[in-house]
């Protein structure tokens, strides 16, 4: 039964998890904007990583640069 796994029995488990997932408010404009240029940021660095894995991985230049855009 789930109640006798310790830190793992259901109700611990799922106070867990509610812990680490998003509470579902608005967040702070601040807060927003730094998660929001994130984001951005790791978008750029795939856009621009991709096609030189595609030419990296042997395809052609054309190619790597059309898939990436």
């Amino acid at each position: 039964m789930l109640s006798e796994r310790g830190p793992f029995e259901a109700g611990r488990l799922v106070d867990i998890i509610k812990k680490v997932l998003p509470k579902g408010r608005a967040l702070p404009e601040e807060e927003w904007r730094v998660r929001h240029r994130a984001i951005l940021l790791l978008t750029w660095l795939h856009a621009a990583g991709l096609p030189l894995f595609g030419i990296y991985q042997g395809f052609g230049i054309v190619q790597s640069f059309a898939e990436g855009g």
